[in-house]
């Protein structure tokens, strides 16, 4: 045995049968890493009205459903009514999420989103409160803007980078299919608790059929480095997943893209997504046939530079599709991304509790009940989707012995 140069790293060498000559190993070495897989999961129903998006600071869960708001307490397991938009703004149909701002010496703004058409994808608007919900002022309107859109939960997301708490909101429909006339879908950013917005994100305008779909499928945010994650879809020519490293602080950041183009192509489209220490990780949405599960980016070492590929798989054999929902950070270890299937007739939800490493099938349950995705965690780490909740109780460390680009790391970072 001996070494060689490739690359700058060091390739070793394997004697061939003829105890002679020399040649690069055929098989790279396996080596025993550890991984947390689930062991025990909690999966139980709550009496939590409509769907739930948000849990505050004081362990209350805000929720929506029909034209209203909702409230509740976790630790009575009660729930109020908060208010009913279509009181406030008589145009208001359905009520998509509603945000409440960190507390900062009792005062906080309430950030909510609504529809005023009967169109779920259509006639989205943002609307702020500074003196919890008594007023409301509107900050966005996508049907000024020319868009037929709206604001759907896996298009929000919120998170303290530093000292500023940033809220970004990305819009879901049509594009505008009048070039020069109004805006095109795109992301906001708000960086002084939704009091004003910044768009900045736009998606190219692109002159093709009027019903093609030109939209954010999914937004987060890391808190670990304060990258911006979006994903574009549904089109060949304008689907693509990408990040910013600057979009909290600049109004017009850089954006690199990730994977763009058709299926099989690098074009994946997720449309929910999930961040770790170690990296972004996305559930699909692709048409039977395609791979679907969780594509992990991992961040490398030194580089902003990395590969997208398959943490797990969702077996397409019923020939339905998957398709992902707002997924949910718990901590810098542990992330959940759920995933429907055949229109919400079931659902997989995918876990990681190793900072993305490992990703894995925790439960499959026959309901819809995070058809749309789940809240943010309570202070307990469960998640919420209507009617149900769920936490992965107890993980498993186990040891898996891992070859190719894991082995000798050529061309992995």
């Amino acid at each position: 045995m001996k070494n060689i140069k490739k690359n700058g790293a060091n390739i070793k060498l394997e004697k061939n049968f003829d105890e002679e000559t020399y040649a690069i190993s055929a098989r790279p070495e396996y080596f025993p890493v550890q991984i947390k897989v689930p062991k025990t999961v909690i999966l139980e129903p709550t009496n939590i009205v409509g769907n739930p998006t948000f849990i505050d600071e004081e362990n209350i869960v805000w929720s929506a459903s029909g034209s209203s708001f909702y409230k509740h307490n976790l630790e009575s397991d009660v729930s109020e009514l908060f208010m009913d938009m279509k009181t406030k703004i008589s145009e208001v149909v359905r009520t998509v999420w509603i945000y409440k701002t960190k507390t900062i010496n009792g005062n906080y703004n309430l950030i909510a989103s609504v529809d005023v058409s009967e169109d779920s994808n259509r006639g989205g608007r943002i609307y702020t409160s500074v003196d919890k919900g008594v007023t409301w002022v509107k900050k966005l309107d996508l049907t000024e803007m020319g868009l037929p859109a709206h604001f759907r939960t896996s298009n929000v997301w919120a998170n303290v980078i530093g000292n500023i708490e940033t809220i970004v909101v990305a819009s879901y429909g049509h594009n505008n299919i009048n070039p020069g006339v109004g805006q095109e879908n795109g992301i906001w950013r708000s960086n002084d608790l939704g009091v004003t917005w910044v768009k900045v994100y736009e998606i190219p305008f692109v002159a093709d059929s009027l019903v093609s779909q030109r939209h954010i499928h999914a937004l987060t945010i890391s808190p670990n480095n304060g990258w911006i994650w979006g994903a574009n879809g549904d089109g060949g020519n304008t689907r693509k997943i990408f990040y910013s490293h600057n979009a909290i602080h600049n109004d017009t950041p850089d954006w690199n893209i990730i994977a763009s183009g058709d299926y099989g192509k690098g074009g994946w489209q997720p449309s929910g997504m999930a961040t770790t220490a170690l990296g972004a990780y996305f559930g699909t949405d692709s048409q039977p046939g395609y791979p679907n599960g969780i594509l992990g980016y991992d961040l490398p070492d030194r580089t902003e530079i990395a590969k997208l590929g398959f943490k797990a798989q969702a077996l397409n054999e019923d020939n339905l599709q998957y398709i992902s929902r707002r997924g949910a950070r718990i901590n810098g270890t542990e992330a959940y991304i759920p995933m429907h299937i055949g229109g919400g007739l079931s659902s997989k939800i995918f876990v990681t509790g190793d900072a993305g490493f490992s990703w894995h099938q925790a439960t499959i349950i026959n309901s819809a009940h995070f058809q749309v995705g789940f809240s943010t965690p309570d202070k307990d780490g469960f998640v919420y989707g209507t009617g149900m909740r769920f936490k992965v109780s107890e993980w498993e460390t186990v040891t898996k012995w891992v070859k190719g680009r894991f082995a000798d790391k050529e061309g992995y970072i």
